[in-house]
């Protein structure tokens, strides 16, 4: 385990935190740079900066932002606010509430560019922006905003 600075940051086994405060880091290479309060309990993930971002499955990353969630593996947030990940290999670039889903096969391969309170459902689906759009079904793409 390693912290590098920071206030009540905590790492176990292999984990780091190299900064920040109340930042927690408890699996095997899972890493965050630094923040206030962000959480990585999955291995091989990690988060940038920000604020309230959490990571529960492997190798996933979260640039910043706040309040940005990753629950399955392999995805990635850049940033934005209250942005939610459920899908493996599925990709939120920023935006507020946004939210990719999962409903059938093993690779979703989800992509929310950025917007407000878009949903993705569907394998492979994607919405480049936009307010209020929801992509469902196999390859399915949305952009009414």
């Amino acid at each position: 385990a390693f912290v590098g600075s920071g206030i009540s940051n905590y790492a176990t086994t292999y984990a780091t935190v190299l900064g920040g405060s109340l930042n927690c880091s408890t699996a095997n290479y899972a890493t965050i740079l630094g923040g206030v309060c962000n959480s990585v309990i999955a291995v091989g993930s990690s988060i940038g900066g920000g604020c309230f971002n959490s990571i529960v499955c492997k190798d996933a990353f979260i640039g910043g932002g706040f309040c940005n969630t990753i629950n399955c593996s392999e995805s990635s947030i850049v940033g934005g606010v209250c942005n939610t990940i459920t899908a493996k290999t599925a990709f939120i670039g920023g935006g507020f509430g946004n939210t990719i889903s999962a409903y059938s096969s093993i690779y979703r391969c989800q992509t929310i560019s950025g917007g407000y309170c878009n949903t993705v459902l569907g394998d492979a689906g994607a919405i480049g922006g936009g307010y209020l759009n929801v992509s469902f079904g196999t390859n399915a793409t949305s952009n009414k905003g």
